[in-house]
């Protein structure tokens, strides 16, 4: 039997790492990116936990993905579709109104959402 070249290195406590930021919701590649690690170990690592029981390949469902099918059949659209309705004063004025820390979808989302709560009396 030949020698190994390399000696053996035991990767227990980096699996158990990539397996706890994939539990905390990592993507892959932010798991790379912070362990310095290539696709293929990360890979590995969760693949041989899902083999035995561990963290599962995908990620908790959407919480409005059931919109799609409570539409009667019809899209909810994008985002760039509101963008065409708005127009460019209107996204003007609402980049300029916006907090800094929400994003656009989300401060169109409050105004939406204010409208709905104006019309409702809620």
């Amino acid at each position: 039997m030949t020698k190994r070249k390399y000696p053996y290195v035991d990767h227990t406590q980096r699996d158990a790492n990539i397996i706890k930021l994939r539990e905390k919701g990592h993507s892959y590649k932010s798991i790379m990116s912070k362990m310095g690690l290539t696709m293929g170990v990360v890979n590995a690592a969760l693949k041989k936990d899902r083999f035995s029981g561990g963290v599962s390949k995908r990620r908790p469902p959407d919480a409005y993905g059931f919109l799609s099918h409570r539409l009667n059949g019809e899209s909810a659209g994008r985002i760039s579709t509101i963008c065409e309705v708005i127009g460019i004063d209107g996204l003007r004025w609402i980049l300029k109104s916006k907090p800094p820390e929400m994003t656009f979808a989300e401060f169109v989302g409050v105004l939406v959402k204010d409208a709905y709560l104006e019309e409702t009396d809620k």
